[in-house]
């Protein structure tokens, strides 16, 4: 995948970003000491580095659809409070429990604390 920056004097710069024997190969036109991108560029770029090493990591292609950045920001997010909701909820099952409180209530109790977190 082909990009533009500058350097600091604002000539044009080119770089390719792809994937070669499971590394991420970024092959500029020249010499480069400095680059200059805007930030829809610079994060343009880092999409296709991490595609590319995506792609140099597992050996396939991710998904064209959407910010492959943000989906894999997406993902570990879910994780994490997926983990934090189950040691929550567990605690307040315990707690429950412990109180002799019904069936309906807990179940009410454990989804409004779920819902709390996640809406």
């Amino acid at each position: 995948m082909n990009h533009n920056g500058a350097d600091p004097l604002g000539e044009q710069i080119h770089v390719a970003v792809g994937d070669q024997k499971g590394q991420v190969v970024l092959s500029f036109d020249r010499p480069v000491q400095n680059w200059v991108l805007d930030p829809q560029n610079a994060f343009q770029i880092g999409e296709a580095i991490a595609r590319a090493a995506h792609t140099a990591r597992f050996g396939s292609t991710p998904p064209p659809d959407g910010s492959y950045i943000a989906q894999q920001v997406k993902a570990r997010v879910t994780d994490e409070v997926r983990t934090r909701m189950v040691l929550q909820a567990g605690f307040a099952l315990r707690s429950m429990l412990e109180q002799g409180r019904a069936a309906d209530y807990m179940a009410r109790e454990i989804v409004e604390r779920i819902l709390s977190e996640v809406a």
